[in-house]
C-alpha cells in the first residue's frame, strides 16, 4: 500500500496511469470483439492458409528455390530482429540520458531560484518564488518537498528580518540600517508571493500526500498579503499574523490557525473542513459563503436511491415474478416517495446525510470534519450564508456577528457571547446554547425551544425578514396583574 501511495502521490502520475488504463480497456474490448465466433472462424481460416504458405519451401526461395537464397532470407530476418532490439535499447539509454540532463538543468534552476530568494531587491525575490513554482509544475515528484521546505524557510526568515528592521528604526546606533535597502526589504509583498506559490505547489499533489508533508509556518507575518485560491491543506500557522490578508476561495482543510490574528481577513468561500481557529482573533473577518461546498453527498445519495428504486421496481418484472404493469406502478410510487422526501428536506439533505454518516461507525470517514472556533473572537464578523453545521463555538465571542441565513445545524454555542448577534434566517436545528449570553440577539420565534427562559427574555424576536416582532414572553413578564394587563394580553 505504501508503494502505491508513493506512486500515485502526484497528479501527473495519475494522468499517465489513466491513459494506460484507457488503452487496456480498449485492448480488452478489441479482444472481446476478436473472440466472437464469426470473426474467429474467418481468422482461423486465414491463419491456417498463412501457415501452409509459411512452411512451403517455395515461399522462401521463389520460383527456383535454392538453399543459399533461403539462408540469405532467414539471415536478413534475424539481422532485422537484432537491429530492432538494439535500437530499442539505444532509445532507452538515450531517453535515460535525456532525463539525467533534464534533472541536472532542473537542479541548476533550483539553485538559481534559491539564490534569488536572498536578493535585496523585492522583484528578484518574487521572481525566485515563481521560478520554484514552475519547477514543481514540471517535476512535482522530485521537487515538491524540497521547494515546500525552501519556501517555508524563506517566509520564516523574512518575517524575522522584517521584525528586526522594524525594531532597528528605534535602536539603530551603529548605522547598520543604512547598509540595507530598508524600503525594499521591509515590505512583505514577497512573503505573500511565496505563500501563493506554496499554495500552487501543494495543489500539484493529492490531498493525502499534502497532509503527510504539512508546512509549518508558526508566527509568520503575512499582514495584508494576497494569496487567493490557494491550496493550503494541513497548513500550520499558529500565532501568526494574517491581518487584512486576502484568502478568498482558498482551501484551508485541516489547517491549524490557533492563536492567529485574522482580523479583517477576507475568507469568502473558503473551505474550512477540520480547520482549527481556537483562540484566534477574527474580529470583522469576512467569512461569507465559507465552507459552502456543493452537496456531493446529497447528489450521490439521490442517485443511489433512484438506482435502488429502479432495481426494486423492475427487477421482479425482469425475473418474471410480477407483471410489467405492476412493476411500473410500484416504480412510480417509489419515485413519488423519493421526490416527496427531497422536497420535505430541501436544504437539509446534506445535513441529514452528514448526521447519518457520523452516527454509523463504518461511515464516519465519509462525514466531513467540522471547524473549531473555541474561544475565538468573532466580533462583528461577516458569516452570512456560511455552512457551519456541527461547528463548535464554545466560549467564543460573537458580539454583533452577522449569521444571517447561515447553516448552523447542531452547532454548539455553549458559554458563548452572542450579544446583538443576528440569526435571522439561519438554520439552528439541533443547536445548543447552554449558558450563552444572548442580550439583543436576533432570533426567529420558531427557535424558541432552543433557549432557556432567561435567555429568551434578552432576545429580540424577529421575523424571517429581520423585522422585530413582539416577544410575548418578555411582555407577559413585564405586565402588571390587573384588568388592563389582561386586556393587553388578550390583544397580543
Amino acid at each position: 500500500m505504501e508503494k502505491l501511495r508513493f506512486f500515485f502521490r502526484t497528479k501527473q502520475t495519475y494522468r499517465v496511469t489513466k491513459h494506460i488504463l484507457i488503452i487496456l480497456a480498449c485492448f480488452i474490448i478489441g479482444w472481446y470483439i476478436l473472440s466472437q465466433a464469426s470473426f474467429l472462424a474467418y481468422f482461423s481460416q486465414l491463419h491456417s492458409g498463412f501457415l501452409k504458405d509459411l512452411l512451403d519451401y517455395d515461399y522462401w526461395g521463389g520460383e527456383q528455390p535454392s538453399k543459399i537464397s533461403v539462408l540469405r532470407n532467414f539471415a536478413l530476418i534475424y539481422l532485422s530482429l537484432f537491429a530492432l532490439i538494439l535500437a530499442f535499447f539505444r532509445t532507452r539509454s538515450s531517453s535515460q540520458q535525456v532525463k539525467l540532463s533534464e534533472r541536472g538543468l532542473n537542479n541548476e534552476r533550483y539553485q538559481k531560484a534559491a539564490s534569488m530568494l536572498g536578493d535585496d531587491q523585492l522583484i528578484v525575490r518574487q521572481a525566485g518564488a515563481l521560478s520554484l513554482k514552475e519547477l514543481v509544475n514540471q517535476d512535482p515528484k522530485n521537487y515538491f518537498i524540497q521547494v515546500q521546505d525552501l519556501l517555508c524557510s524563506f517566509m520564516k526568515h523574512r518575517t524575522e528580518e522584517v521584525n528586526e528592521l522594524y525594531n532597528m528604526q528605534f535602536t539603530d546606533t551603529d548605522g547598520k540600517l543604512e547598509q540595507l535597502n530598508y524600503m525594499d526589504r521591509s515590505r512583505t509583498t514577497d512573503i505573500g508571493t511565496a505563500m501563493a506559490c506554496l499554495g500552487a505547489v501543494r495543489s500539484e499533489v493529492w490531498p493525502y500526500h499534502a497532509m503527510e508533508n504539512r508546512p509549518v509556518l508558526d508566527e509568520v507575518n503575512l499582514r495584508e498579503c494576497e494569496f487567493p485560491q490557494s491550496t493550503l491543506i494541513g497548513l500550520e500557522l499558529k500565532k501568526g499574523i494574517l491581518e487584512k490578508a486576502k484568502l478568498q476561495n482558498s482551501d484551508l482543510r485541516k489547517a491549524d490557525l490557533s492563536g492567529t490574528n485574522l482580523s479583517r481577513t477576507d475568507m469568502q468561500s473558503t473551505r474550512l473542513e477540520g480547520a482549527n481557529f481556537t483562540d484566534a482573533n477574527m474580529e470583522k473577518a469576512d467569512l461569507r459563503y465559507a465552507n459552502t461546498i456543493p452537496g456531493v453527498r446529497a447528489a450521490f445519495l439521490i442517485m443511489a436511491f433512484l438506482t435502488i428504486v429502479v432495481a426494486i421496481g423492475f427487477a421482479p418484472a425482469y425475473l418474471n415474478l410480477i407483471s410489467v404493469e405492476i412493476a411500473f406502478f410500484s416504480f412510480v410510487v417509489l419515485v413519488i416517495a423519493a421526490l416527496t422526501m427531497i422536497i420535505t428536506l430541501k436544504n437539509n439533505i446534506d445535513n441529514v446525510i452528514t448526521s447519518f454518516c457520523s452516527s454509523v461507525p463504518l461511515l464516519k470517514r465519509l462525514a466531513p470534519a467540522t471547524p473549531e472556533f473555541k474561544r475565538t473572537n468573532l466580533t462583528e464578523a461577516k458569516m452570512r450564508f456560511a455552512d457551519l453545521a456541527f461547528t463548535e463555538f464554545e466560549r467564543a465571542n460573537l458580539t454583533s456577528t452577522n449569521l444571517r441565513k447561515a447553516n448552523l445545524w447542531k452547532a454548539k454555542f455553549n458559554f458563548a457571547i452572542l450579544n446583538n448577534t443576528d440569526f435571522t434566517g439561519a438554520n439552528l436545528t439541533g443547536a445548543t446554547f447552554e449558558d450563552a449570553k444572548t442580550t439583543g440577539a436576533k432570533v426567529e420565534q420558531k427557535w424558541r425551544k432552543l433557549f432557556r427562559q432567561e435567555q429568551w427574555n434578552d432576545i429580540e424576536v424577529v421575523n424571517k425578514d429581520g423585522l422585530p416582532i413582539l416577544n410575548s414572553t418578555a411582555e407577559i413578564a413585564e405586565q402588571p396583574e390587573s384588568g388592563t394587563g389582561e386586556l393587553k394580553l388578550e390583544d397580543n
